[in-house]
């Protein structure tokens, strides 16, 4: 981890999780070093901090909107914390290539599947995009599933939130032989299917 990550990390550690009244299960689960592909539904923009926050190990590396880095002193800020730019606006090969690379070098990078916020819905009836196969197989990395549940759809302060950190899942459970889309989507549905089942033991009925 970097100081400046550190820093943040130490500083919004107690606030956030007092604000929020975060509650974390499986946190034996997290690895102490490796470079991971850390998994999570979406329901909020509080969900990268949440991610950052209960993993105390790791560094995680989000994408963010690139209109976010061009703000003053946010983009200097997000971009100190290890953010990476993603053009939501169109197929962002660039944001894919950005990951695939960071977790070649060894360093952990965040998505969601989802890829944008589904509040208020059991995540096992969204679609999910099929980049989380393809940044697996190239970058031949694990994957760390994590699932944000309560009980009202989205991240809330002052409400009850649980963050379950599950096992991580070997890059050979995936089966990621020969690639392709096929094998990029089963893997997906794959890691997305860990995590709804994690979710649905906090999360809305």
């Amino acid at each position: 981890m970097n100081r400046f990550y550190t820093f943040c990390h130490l500083f919004l550690n107690k606030l956030v999780c007092l604000l929020y009244r975060i509650e974390i299960i499986g946190a034996e689960n997290e690895p102490d070093t490796g470079a991971y592909l850390v998994c999570a539904n979406h329901t909020s923009l509080m969900d990268p901090v949440i991610v950052g926050i209960c993993l105390k190990k790791i560094q995680v590396h989000f994408m963010a909107k690139e209109e976010l880095f061009k703000i003053p002193i946010l983009g200097g800020i997000i971009k100190a914390l290890g953010a990476f730019p993603v053009n939501r606006g169109n197929n962002d090969i660039r944001a894919i290539k950005t990951t695939i690379d960071f977790l070649s070098k060894g360093n952990s990078v965040g998505i969601f599947p989802q890829g944008t916020r589904r509040k208020g819905v059991n995540p096992r009836f969204t679609e999910i995009k099929g980049g989380l196969g393809m940044c697996v197989y190239h970058a031949k990395c694990d994957v760390l599933p994590l699932a944000i549940a309560n009980r009202y759809g989205k991240v809330k302060a002052f409400k009850k939130n649980y963050v379950v950190i599950g096992k991580p899942i070997k890059y050979d459970e995936l089966e990621l032989n020969e690639g392709g889309k096929t094998q990029f989507k089963e893997a997906s549905d794959k890691v997305f299917g860990r995590i709804c089942d994690m979710w649905e033991e906090y999360g809305l009925k």
